[in-house]
């Protein structure tokens, strides 16, 4: 989150030298890129150099503290997951019970941080993803929806985690992104 924060800052400040005013960003990411756009349009929007007023995520982890995302997904053995996750969070999760990991893990996911006042948020997924599961992302499109948050969501019915296989969709999926940029960014 402080790269982004910086690199945000840099952003602003290089506009500002050539007479551009950036006052709003959208953040987009797929699958990694995806979470940390999530996590920080969240979290940041109220500090962040530019702000935050939409946000895509393209095969978002949204919750990391589930089985599904620890266990089952096929990305690394779960030896190796919770030690990619310890470099992830800072803490050593090999150390804590397993409620105690589960609680590290989900103040890092964006989950979490879902409110009313979230921004704008485009999420696409692939049914068939096995690294990122979908049954995460149904639960975070329910909980926009109960917050209020505006939201699209695009399913791809025959895509696993890179989105390759409903190529007929894309249209679609570019075509929502356009419009988010149309309504938030100008």
């Amino acid at each position: 989150l402080k790269d982004i924060n910086n690199a945000l800052a840099k952003i602003k400040s290089m506009c500002e030298t050539r007479g551009i005013t950036c006052d709003k960003v959208m953040l987009v990411g797929a699958s990694a890129g995806a979470h940390l756009s999530l996590l920080y349009s969240y979290t940041q929007k109220a500090n962040a150099p530019i702000e935050p007023c939409a946000v895509a995520a393209y095969s978002a982890p949204s919750d990391i503290s589930t089985d599904r995302f620890i266990v089952d997904s096929t990305l690394l053995p779960v030896d190796k997951t919770i030690q990619l996750l310890s470099k992830l969070t800072g803490t050593d999760l090999f150390k804590l019970s397993d409620s105690q990991m589960r609680a590290v893990l989900y103040k890092f996911s964006p989950i979490k941080y879902v409110t009313s006042s979230c921004v704008p948020t485009l999420i696409v997924h692939g049914t068939k993803d096995t690294i990122v599961p979908i049954e995460d992302t149904y639960r975070m499109v329910e909980k926009l929806k109960n917050k209020g948050v505006t939201y699209s969501f695009i399913e791809f019915g025959d895509s696993g985690h890179s989105l390759d296989n409903d190529t007929y969709l894309m249209d679609k999926s570019d075509k929502v992104f356009v419009d988010f940029i149309n309504m938030y960014i100008k």
